[in-house]
């Protein structure tokens, strides 16, 4: 090696990620991507911080709809704790591309989401995209961007600009 590679990876997946035949197909792999985006969909739905983080790596960062960023799995799992009684989400996977022998792999959906607002409830939607990294616990979220689309507001229930 000349020094013009040094401190430069080998090419190839990582030594801990080569693929062996117990490595599910791409196909698998996808339905337990989808399958982990279901349970993060209940564990909003279900205010249960504890059970969004466990899908996600100690080094999770997310960009949000409003461009704010969280670093790290602890971060973003106080935020949604701080945000659940406001906050309705969900997100739709469309397409799942797996890189099975380094054990990645990439999603982009759409998602929709109702937040509370002194001004009434407002509806945003748009598309994320998410990287997923295989570990020992299954597939776990490494990164997500989430971009708005639309954003309208919609007539309050109860009486005029509270909280709901």
């Amino acid at each position: 090696m000349n020094d013009r590679n040094a401190g430069v990876p080998p090419a190839g997946p990582p030594p801990s990620r080569r693929r062996d035949a117990a490595e599910p197909a791409a196909g698998t792999a996808a339905l337990l991507i989808r399958a982990a985006r279901a349970a993060i969909n209940d564990a909003i739905a279900r205010h249960d911080a504890a059970a969004l983080g466990a899908l996600m790596l100690p080094s999770y960062h997310v960009v949000t709809a409003r461009s704010m960023q969280r670093d790290g799995k602890d971060a973003s799992v106080r935020g949604w704790a701080e945000n659940f009684e406001r906050t309705a989400h969900a997100g739709t996977p469309e397409e799942i591309h797996v890189n099975e022998e380094w054990g990645m792999a990439e999603e982009h959906g759409r998602w929709s989401a109702t937040v509370k607002t002194n001004d009434g409830p407002l509806q945003i939607a748009g598309v994320y995209a998410a990287k997923w990294h295989l570990t020992a616990d299954g597939w776990m979220l490494q990164a997500e961007i989430f971009t708005p689309l639309t954003v309208a507001r919609t007539a309050s229930i109860g009486s005029g600009g509270t909280l709901l």
